[in-house]
């Protein structure tokens, strides 16, 4: 039996494949006259993908460090504001808050911001009871445990540094310059720095007579020797035979006296309105601010009290041991023209210790009961702190000279605030330690030139008085 072969089509494509080695087969889903993508041509398009997604990365990586340096500059403003606030915060509380600065170790050194270093940053979390205040060593620090908070500070520094200048209206002034310094995560330093001012709180500052040498002159002339006119007082003196010192001594006498009598007669007039205004007030919020503008200005009155003391002493010390009558010249000087002014001067103790008294006691009265409760919390310790500096004042010049009183109120303020304001708890214990002792308490005083004062006037005017009003010719 014969088997037949059979062979397909030789112009088949598998067949002209097995015989060529290649396939010239077409794609059915590919239409005639297109082909596929070379090697070059898909080389060119990565290139073109590449210069497109490259600087998109790169602006991706600068968005992200610009970012970091971002958050770092907040974290430093951040650090410096809350150094700054509670600076300003201790010395309104605290009047020693800057002297205690000065004397620390913190003062021109950089510290790290972490592990408790820096007494700025000893406690940052209020954990521990009494809650409402941070208690160094009690309350956590920027610690490792404190993440992410210490993996953003761990490089951080602080530094201040402080200047002492004086201040236009008297007083002191502390310009603080506050640097926080870190690196960032490429190992390169920055810097930022704050400056802020903070004042020194003090007495009132001393009162002083207007007018110079001139002028002062001048207004002498008009009361020892009104008919002498269009001279000057040297002239006139000279006229009449007197010693010009003598008579410039004198005259302060009678224009420090003028000036007592018109700024007493002026203070009398505004205590009195604002005691009818408090007394009408509205609510106890007003009537508290009336009653503190009130003590103020008896407070500003026994300021010029003790600054006239201060004025007066030595004049009064020269005038005690070398005036005479004749001094003045020919004819005499009528005794009514200084006379008043002496006797001014003479009662001038007795006044500054009633006026004192008055001060304290409205002090005290607007910073206790309904009053108390009704002032601004800072104005009440303002309030607090005058009332301390006028029992200070008054247990060195007029008595009675026992600092119990001042050691007493210092530690009512210690107790009432030891865990409300550790500013003004840290205030008060300094007080107690410095009213141990008269002498201490002396000694420590900040206006030390008024309790000075008070003792030399009185040196000054015991003997000199009989002797200016005796009207002796020599």
């Amino acid at each position: 039996m014969t088997m037949e072969r059979r062979e397909g089509p030789k112009s088949s494509a598998l067949y002209h494949a097995a015989c060529h080695g290649r396939s010239s087969a077409r794609s059915p889903n590919l239409p005639r006259g297109r082909r596929g993508l070379g090697l070059v041509e898909v080389m060119i398009a990565v290139t073109i993908l590449l210069l497109a997604v490259v600087p998109m990365v790169e602006l991706f990586a600068t968005a992200g460090r610009q970012t970091r340096q971002t958050s770092n500059y907040g974290l430093s403003i951040a650090l410096e504001e809350k150094v700054a606030e509670e600076l300003r915060l201790a010395s309104w509380e605290n009047v020693y808050a800057l002297d205690e600065l000065e004397r620390s170790s913190d003062l021109g050194v950089a510290k790290p911001v972490t592990g408790g270093r820096s007494r700025f940053f000893e406690a940052i979390e209020d954990e521990q009871p009494p809650l409402g205040r941070l208690q160094p060593g009690i309350d956590p620090a920027i610690e490792q445990g404190c993440r992410p908070l210490f993996d953003e500070l761990k490089t951080f520094e602080f530094r201040l540094d402080g200047r002492q200048r004086g201040a236009p209206g008297g007083g002191t002034v502390l310009d603080l310059t506050l640097r926080t310094r870190w690196l960032d995560f490429q190992g390169r330093q920055h810097d930022l720095v704050l400056q802020t001012a903070v004042g020194r709180f003090g007495p009132p500052p001393d009162d002083e007579l207007p007018g110079d040498r001139g002028s002062l002159d001048q207004r002498i002339r008009e009361v020892l020797y009104p008919d002498r006119t269009g001279r000057t007082l040297a002239q006139v003196v000279e006229e009449v035979g007197g010693e010009l010192s003598t008579v410039r001594l004198l005259g302060d006498v009678v224009v420090v006296a003028e000036h007592l009598v018109g700024t007493a007669s002026s203070v009398e007039l505004t205590v009195g309105r604002l005691r009818e205004q408090a007394a009408t007030a509205g609510n106890p919020g007003e009537a508290a601010l009336l009653t503190v503008a009130l003590a103020r200005k008896l407070e500003g009155l026994v300021v010029c009290q003790i600054s006239s003391m201060a004025r007066l002493a030595p004049v009064l010390a020269v005038l005690a041991t070398t005036f005479s009558p004749s001094q003045l010249g020919r004819p005499p000087v009528p005794l009514s023209s200084y006379q008043w002014a002496v006797m001014v001067s003479a009662w001038l103790p007795s006044t500054f210790a009633s006026r004192l008294g008055e001060a304290q006691k409205e002090y005290a009265r607007v910073c206790e009961g309904a009053l108390g409760k009704a002032l601004p919390p800072r104005v009440r310790t303002r309030a607090l702190l005058k009332l301390l500096e006028l029992c200070k004042l008054q247990v060195l010049t007029c008595g009675p000279h026992d600092p119990v009183y001042v050691s007493r109120l210092a530690q009512y303020l210690r107790e009432t605030h030891q865990d409300r304001n550790p500013n003004f708890a840290a205030l008060a214990e300094a007080e107690m330690l410095m009213a141990t002792t008269f002498d201490h308490l002396a000694a420590t005083y900040r206006a030390q030139n008024r309790s000075k004062a008070w003792s030399a006037y009185l040196a000054a005017v015991l003997p000199s008085v009989p002797r200016l009003l005796g009207g002796r010719q020599e």
